[in-house]
Formats: structure tokens, C-alpha cells, sequence
């Protein structure tokens, strides 16, 4: 109603169990900043390492296109340095 940009947590989607690709075409024109990280078990802000395949796939298409901001919500330096091969190995993939 306000017409604001939002943020998706893909971790916390994922987490809590949400439909992350419904989330993204739900509200596709609206993002304005990905926050990104794994989830093992209950545990969340991990590496990207712990996304599943498809979860990869998935971003890997959106984010090429996409032009707002990506936060890697991740809490420690080797948490980072994971996902940040992981973020570079998607966003090079054709």
C-alpha cells in the first residue's frame, strides 16, 4: 500500500520454512536488498555452503538480473570467506 522496497531474508525463509521462489516472484519488483546466508538444521547464518543445490540454482538466476544491494548475513570470518566463493561461483555460472 505504502509501495516500499522490502528485504528477503533468504535464510530466514528458508528456516522457517517459506516458499522461497514464491517469495521471490511474489514480490520481485519490490526487492531492494538480499540478505543472504545458510541454514543447517535450526541453525541459521551459515555459510552459503549449507544452501541446498536447487536454493543455488534458484539465486544464482535472480541474482544476475538483480540491481539492489546483497548483504552476506553471515557472523564469522571463515563463514564469509565460504560464502563468498560460493556468491562468486553463482554469480558466474551461464
Amino acid at each position: 500500500q505504502l509501495d516500499l522496497s522490502i528485504c528477503v531474508d533468504v535464510g530466514h525463509i528458508i528456516r522457517f520454512g517459506f516458499d522461497l521462489q514464491e517469495t521471490l516472484e511474489l514480490f520481485s519488483q519490490r526487492i531492494g536488498i538480499f540478505h543472504l546466508h545458510g541454514v543447517s538444521g535450526t541453525q541459521d547464518h551459515r555459510s552459503l555452503e549449507h544452501l541446498h543445490s536447487d536454493t543455488h540454482r534458484l539465486l544464482a538466476g535472480w541474482l544476475r538480473a538483480f540491481r539492489g544491494s546483497v548483504s552476506l548475513e553471515v557472523f564469522s570470518y571463515p563463514e564469509l570467506a565460504q560464502s563468498m566463493v560460493c556468491l562468486h561461483d553463482m554469480m558466474s555460472r551461464t
